[in-house]
């Protein structure tokens, strides 16, 4: 909004996940900024970018938790988030990763489905004190969603499940640079909240937010799961013996053609 961006990034790469703006109308329902197209498995920072003149506070809570730590952003500065861990002044974030989970059913009212994972940042006005201090160890105390996806949810066809949620990644970066010292400050007026909710991309078509493809890419996407439980099976692909017969006017029979035919209907795209 404005001077002031959030992005989710992969974790390695830096690159931005694809975002879709929401119409007014979808806006106003989800009480949201932007959809995220991500896919379970996907680890990410979280990049705050401040393009004003000023410091501002931000603090973020990813699927309605605190991550437990403000920090603050000088003008025209960006930075990347995780889960924040300061130990002898080296700091270290760690990756948050999506992950899906089991589906509720549907809000008959149309209420919110709260399987959709939501990233929301607040920012503050920055007010300077007197002096500087140093942070104390710390390690972010957030823990996500710890419920493993279960099988129905690993295994379901039905588009209500492709919704995800975020748990600790495995992928860290130590930043050597950051020893926790800055300088004192405290809280002015809010300015704003930036709000993005997360899904795959079945679960943004589920929303409305993209468009339903046709039927026959609609259940690849939707069936996907299936395949997996294939793969490594061993597919008998033998051939079948098809013998065709060419016979003259009298109907003696004076060639005889053997056709080869594969059922390959049981392998995997």
């Amino acid at each position: 909004k404005g001077f002031l961006s959030v992005e989710l990034i992969d974790a390695q790469s830096k690159e931005a996940f694809k975002e879709h703006e929401c119409n007014k109308g979808a806006a106003e329902k989800h009480y949201v900024d932007a959809f995220v197209e991500v896919e379970p498995g996907s680890e990410y920072f979280i990049r705050i970018a401040n393009d004003s003149s000023d410091t501002i506070i931000c603090n973020i809570c990813v699927d309605g938790t605190d991550l437990g730590y403000e920090f603050c952003l000088g003008p025209n500065e960006y930075d990347d988030k995780g889960l924040w861990k300061l130990e002898n002044g080296s700091s270290q974030h760690t990756a948050l990763k999506v992950h899906k989970v089991l589906a509720s059913p549907r809000d008959p009212t149309g209420g919110e489905i709260n399987e959709i994972g939501v990233i929301t940042v607040d920012f503050f006005e920055f007010v300077e004190g007197n002096g500087t201090e140093v942070a104390r160890d710390f390690k972010s105390g957030w823990s996500g969603d710890k419920v493993p996806p279960s099988a129905e949810a690993l295994t379901a066809n039905d588009d209500s499940k492709k919704q995800v949620k975020s748990q600790k990644g495995s992928h860290s970066e130590t930043l050597s640079n950051d020893d926790g010292k800055r300088k004192v400050y405290t809280y002015g007026d809010g300015i704003e909240t930036v709000r993005l909710k997360y899904c795959t991309a079945v679960g943004l078509i589920v929303e409305g937010v993209l468009d339903k493809p046709p039927f026959w890419d609609w259940a690849r996407m939707t069936q996907a799961a299936q395949s997996s439980d294939n793969e490594n099976k061993e597919v008998n692909i033998s051939p079948k013996i098809l013998r065709r017969n060419t016979c003259d006017d009298s109907g003696k029979v004076i060639e005889i053609k053997e056709i080869e035919m594969f059922d390959l209907t049981a392998l995997a795209d």
